[in-house]
């Protein structure tokens, strides 16, 4: 049976439906879409050098949908786009369903934009954030294409339907101004604002972007001819149908949902219908400013050329993206069509001249794939990478197609010849088809050529007795195989501290011999050292001077067996050393005046901690000292009388963290002093002026305050000291004996003295 694929006929179909007997009949996941991965990724992918894939290779799930526990699928469900990798290693991607606006009648939400953000160790797993749920409002509905990525870090991208008028959206999305914050959406367009939908309707592809900022697209329905269009979004806001394609059957194109790739100003595309025998369409547009009138379409090629059997033996139904080679050859699939009318990769030459490359389902019982609906990826050997949406190893017995594979396809080596295609992964190889199934999503490399995607259905979360799932993101491991190694990193200490030794590990691993040569070990851009590898091993050791969090990754140089090939980014987290602080006195108790020598030493297990010591008397600063090899040393005379709570704090310094010491009890006690009093003249004549001196001595300091002298209980006067000396000058005294003494009355931290009696004779 050949079931109708452009989304037309889909009038939002609950998810539910669509998952919920994907798994039981291949066929049944073709009622939703399709997609390839971005565009932007497919276009001259070729022109990125990169090693040849695996042969064999492992695959994992990066992460399941329908993740929650009460099965809600709030995290997303049915990815059927591919995926966009950043800088960073995240990927990001949309699921046709699922988050969290739900309703009565849609259990499974308008679906999302999410990110996987890659584990910080090797062996953790993937952390999913959901950056927008679509369904809120006029937000748009069902997203079931790719995104691309601008340099400011914002996403662009479509959803089938919603919007104002339900025709689908074109949409922006912003990152958070600040930490913390959430993706802020921003509705480009909503597709079908004019009556009859003049402007385009249902766009069901992502979108690609000039160097001016412009951006375009296809919808799959409306416009003039009612078979969909192509359109151009300026970056002010302003859409602009540049084709219109007409019904069926007239010779044009009619109904794309592939999107675009963009070649020397020139957009090419495919439609699902159309053409001359209405099984699908190549075209190519071209811009006024190249023919001097509005843009014009060329049909490059028109499938379903039928042969003796009645099939379409180029192929028929394209509903992927184009991409390029170098050469300016063009390359993509067909769903349907070929050799055992199960769909088709082909070329078209810079002639135009269409071949079929592969014919799916050549291998009994569909064992090697069918019914593509991915576009492809190119390395730079030649070799085309996609997806099958059913077939693959674990067919059926009864016919019914499996959950699809990955597969690489070989250039022949005698011209004229087939391509020679190899699986690398055949889904529903698990019970329940927990590693996902139905793959119709395109494939993207990183750089140690690994390719990552989505698988509509299955996943962990697949319930045995429905068969239900809400998809995957895997990865199909290209270390398994031989061509490129994989290189696991690992570190000694994570965290380490400061000045701690850590030493980072590196295993190069790979199908066949033992890699060699040698591995780079990088913070950041800087290069940190180089070492061979012994048994496909190596290690360096370093430390770190600051705290922070460093990226570390090992780049192997690859051999003449491997190619070279990195490590996933290793976040080495290095704390500040701790510290103690602890605080001694080298006299206590003390006197009044007193020098005490108050230590500090600072201890950690890593380096010597640098910076400053506050000592502190309760809350007084006394001093703050410079650490000197670990030690501040203050020493002072001024502590107070009493018992003192010292205590010695650490600042800290870029290595080491702040310590305080325990609190030591200071005890001071009062000066103790000896007051004396001499006069100038003894005997004096009755008026002659007699200069009294009060002498107040202390063994531990200079007294201060006030002496008062005293003849008998008479009060003379009341002096203040200087230097520990007192004053009295008097011509006032009476003839005879004067008992003279000098009372010292002391201080806070002084005790007071009483001079013995000095016995002035006045004649």
């Amino acid at each position: 049976m050949k079931i109708r694929l452009y989304l037309s006929t889909l009038t939002l179909i609950s998810l539910s439906s669509l998952l919920g007997s994907a798994s039981q009949a291949g066929a049944q996941v073709y009622t939703l879409n399709r997609l390839d991965a971005s565009p932007r990724l497919q276009a001259k992918s070729a022109k990125t050098p990169r090693a040849k894939m695996p042969d064999v290779s492992d695959y994992s799930d990066l992460y399941s949908f329908c993740s929650s526990s009460n099965g809600d699928c709030t995290d997303g469900a049915g990815p059927a786009a591919g995926l966009i990798m950043d800088s960073k290693g995240n990927l990001y991607g949309t699921t046709s369903g699922g988050g969290t606006n739900t309703t009565a009648d849609d259990n499974y939400g308008g679906g999302t934009v999410f990110e996987l953000e890659p584990p910080a160790q090797t062996g953790d797993s993937w952390t999913e954030n959901v950056l927008w749920n679509f369904g809120s409002g006029k937000d748009g509905y069902n997203p079931v294409a790719g995104l691309i990525l601008d340099s400011k870090g914002n996403l662009y991208g479509t959803t089938f339907s919603g919007g104002t008028t339900g025709g689908g959206i074109a949409f922006k999305l912003e990152p958070p101004a600040e930490a913390g914050g959430g993706w802020t959406e921003k509705v480009l367009y909503n597709f079908c604002a004019h009556t009859g939908c003049p402007d385009g309707e249902n766009p069901a592809a992502g979108l690609v972007e000039d160097s001016s900022g412009n951006l375009y697209g296809t919808t799959a329905n409306g416009g003039t001819g009612s078979n969909g269009t192509v359109f151009k979004i300026s970056s002010t806001g302003v859409e602009t149908v540049l084709w219109s394609f007409g019904s069926t059957g007239s010779g044009d194109g009619a109904n794309p949902e592939a999107g675009l790739i963009l070649i020397s100003g020139d957009l090419y595309g495919t439609t699902f219908q159309g053409g001359a025998s209405s099984s699908g369409s190549v075209f190519e547009l071209t811009p006024p400013a190249k023919t001097g009138a509005t843009w014009t379409e060329s049909l490059l090629y028109s499938f379903c050329a039928i042969n003796d059997n009645g099939l379409c033996a180029d192929g028929e139904y394209p509903v992927a993206a184009l991409i390029e080679d170098t050469a300016g050859n063009l390359y993509s699939t067909t769903s349907y069509g070929g050799a055992n009318n199960q769909g088709t990769v082909f070329e078209l030459d810079t002639a135009r001249t269409e071949t079929v490359l592969y014919n799916f389902c050549s291998a009994s019982k569909c064992a090697d794939g069918s019914n593509p609906f991915s576009g492809l990826f190119l390395d730079a050997a030649g070799n085309l990478y996609g997806t099958t949406s059913v077939g693959g190893a674990d067919n059926a017995a009864d016919g019914t197609l499996s959950g699809g594979t990955v597969f690489e396809l070989t250039p022949p080596s005698q011209a004229g010849a087939l391509w020679s295609d190899t699986v690398l992964y055949n889904f529903c190889s698990s019970a329940d088809c927990a590693d996902g199934s139905f793959p119709i999503a395109g494939l993207i490399p990183d750089s140690s050529g690994n390719l990552y995607g989505t698988a509509q259905n299955g996943g962990a979360n697949t319930k045995a007795e429905s068969g239900n799932g809400g998809g995957a993101v895997f990865i199909v491991n290209a270390g398994a195989g031989g061509g490129i190694a994989t290189v696991t990193l690992s570190s000694s200490a994570n965290p380490s501290s400061v000045g701690q030794s850590v030493t980072f590990s590196v295993i190069v691993s790979g199908r066949g011999v033992t890699p060699t040569g040698s591995v780079t070990f990088e913070e950041g851009t800087t290069v940190l050292g180089t070492e061979t590898l012994v048994n496909g091993k190596a290690s360096f050791a370093t430390s770190f001077s600051a705290a922070g969090k460093f990226d570390i990754v090992a780049d192997y140089s690859g051999d003449k067996n491997y190619g070279s090939s990195n490590s996933r980014k290793l976040d080495q987290i290095v704390d500040k050393n701790t510290t103690t602080t602890a605080l001694a006195s080298s006299l206590n108790p003390s006197i009044y005046g007193q020098t005490v020598t108050l230590t500090a030493t600072v201890s950690s297990s890593g380096s010597t901690p640098t910076g400053t010591v506050a000592f502190m008397n309760g809350s007084k600063l006394l001093s703050r000292v410079t650490l000197s090899d670990g030690v501040a040393k203050l020493a002072t005379s001024a502590l107070p009388v009493g018992t003192l709570t010292i205590t010695a704090e650490y600042s800290g310094d870029a290595g080491h963290l702040k310590s305080k010491s325990s609190p030591l009890s200071q005890v001071v006690n009062e000066a103790t002093t000896t007051t004396a009093v001499t006069s100038s003249v003894n005997p004096s004549n009755d008026g002659e002026p007699v200069k009294f001196t009060a002498t107040v001595t202390s063994p531990t300091t200079i007294p201060t305050g006030s002496v008062t002298f005293m003849d008998g209980a008479t009060v003379l006067a009341t002096e203040t000291l200087g230097k520990g000396k007192g004053i009295l000058v008097t011509s006032s005294l009476p003839s005879g004996a004067s008992k003279i003494t000098a009372v010292y009355a002391g201080t806070t931290n002084i005790t007071g003295s009483t001079s013995p009696v000095y016995v002035q004779t006045v004649k």
